[in-house]
């Protein structure tokens, strides 16, 4: 019996080099491609990562300080720290000053008063600030300082 499958002879030399080149050439341009996926990988995440941080420096969502006077509606907070005295950063002209800006702008749907001021307060004088400098209710307390 003849077996018909016969190891390959060996390919002359100049054959052989031809295979070689050949494939030289295509793993060179395998490698080529592969580089070059990935150089467009490289440059399409820069691109989207330079796109999310302009949206996000420059959204009007993220600009806090103004967002809260654009909206329907905020509170007011008056800080009052220190002795309400005359010629004090806590005076009462101050404060009323504060208190009549809050209450003359339309978008303040409220207002609170943080105060930290030593000693007690006679006479409900946190409430004849409030009103005006002239205030009805201190006319009628006996002990009021006004």
């Amino acid at each position: 019996m003849s077996d018909e499958w016969k190891a390959p002879e060996k390919a002359e030399n100049g054959d052989d080099k031809s295979w070689k080149l050949l494939e030289k050439t295509l793993l060179a341009s395998v490698q080529e491609q592969r580089r070059a996926r990935r150089w467009g990988i490289f440059f399409k995440l820069l691109t989207f990562t330079w796109l999310i941080a302009m949206l996000v420096l420059f959204s009007p969502l993220m600009d806090m300080e103004k967002s809260a006077t654009r909206g329907a509606g905020y509170t007011a907070l008056i800080e009052v720290r220190g002795v309400i005295a005359d010629k004090e950063p806590a005076s009462a002209d101050n404060i009323v000053s504060s208190l009549r800006a809050a209450f003359e702008d339309p978008k303040v749907k409220g207002v609170i008063l943080r105060i930290n001021s030593p000693g007690a307060v006679r006479c409900n004088q946190a409430m004849c600030m409030t009103r005006s400098v002239a205030c009805a209710a201190c006319t009628r307390i006996s002990n009021c300082t006004r």
